[in-house]
C-alpha cells in the first residue's frame, strides 16, 4: 500500500499530450547507507475521475505518469461518482 509521508516534498507533472492528466510525485531521496527510498506518484484523470497510485525506484516517474496519461489521452466521459459503475 501506498502512503503519504506527512513532510514529503512534492513536484507536478502532466504530459503534454493529455493536459486533463495530472500527475505528482514525491522528490527523489536516499537513506544513509545510499539506498534509494522509493519515490510516491499519483495519478487523475480530470475527465472521468480515474486515479491511480504506485511507488518508483527507478526514477523514472515522468514515465509512469505518462503511460497512465497514453491510457486517458483519448478520455471522453464526463466525471462519475466514484463508487457508480462504467458500462
Amino acid at each position: 500500500m501506498v502512503s503519504t509521508p506527512p513532510a514529503a516534498e512534492w513536484m507536478e507533472w502532466s504530459p503534454g499530450f493529455a493536459v486533463h492528466v495530472r500527475g505528482r510525485y514525491t522528490k527523489r531521496t536516499w537513506d544513509e547507507d545510499g539506498t534509494v527510498i522509493p519515490q510516491l506518484v499519483e495519478t487523475q484523470c480530470l475527465r472521468c475521475g480515474t486515479t491511480w497510485k504506485t511507488e518508483c525506484q527507478s526514477g523514472q516517474v515522468r514515465r509512469h505518469i505518462a503511460n497512465f496519461g497514453a491510457a486517458h489521452a483519448d478520455c471522453r466521459a464526463a466525471k462519475r461518482p466514484p463508487n457508480e459503475a462504467v458500462g
